[in-house]
């Protein structure tokens, strides 16, 4: 995996958690040769550590489990809707994907 995959990326090294959880939106952990690769926070990432719930036994539900925590970043990030039809809907994808989430990470 090469840097100049991705753009713009910068790799930020440091013991300082406070931080990295600012900035951080991927973390690299190397332990003993091998390399985990995890998209959020460190936060997120701690829970995960703590929780069990990244684990690398079912790879396809781990991608998942990272493109729903994308969409739900994305979708928070972004503005309600005004239309209120429109709103209903942003909601109803809101909280499935939540819901999914929560199943996959086994607290459903």
């Amino acid at each position: 995996m090469a840097l100049a995959a991705y753009p713009g990326s910068v790799i930020l090294v440091s013991h300082d958690r406070y931080l990295v959880q600012k900035v951080a939106n991927r973390i690299w952990e190397i332990q003993e040769g091998v390399v985990r690769d995890f998209h959020g926070t460190l936060d997120a990432y701690r829970v995960n550590l703590e929780t069990g719930t990244d684990r690398r036994d079912d790879p396809e539900r781990d991608n998942e489990i990272r493109k729903l925590r994308y969409e739900l970043a994305l979708y928070l990030s972004g503005d309600e809707p005004t239309n209120e039809d429109a709103k209903i809907q942003w909601w109803a994808d809101l909280h499935e994907r939540r819901r999914r989430l929560r199943e996959l990470a086994g607290k459903e």
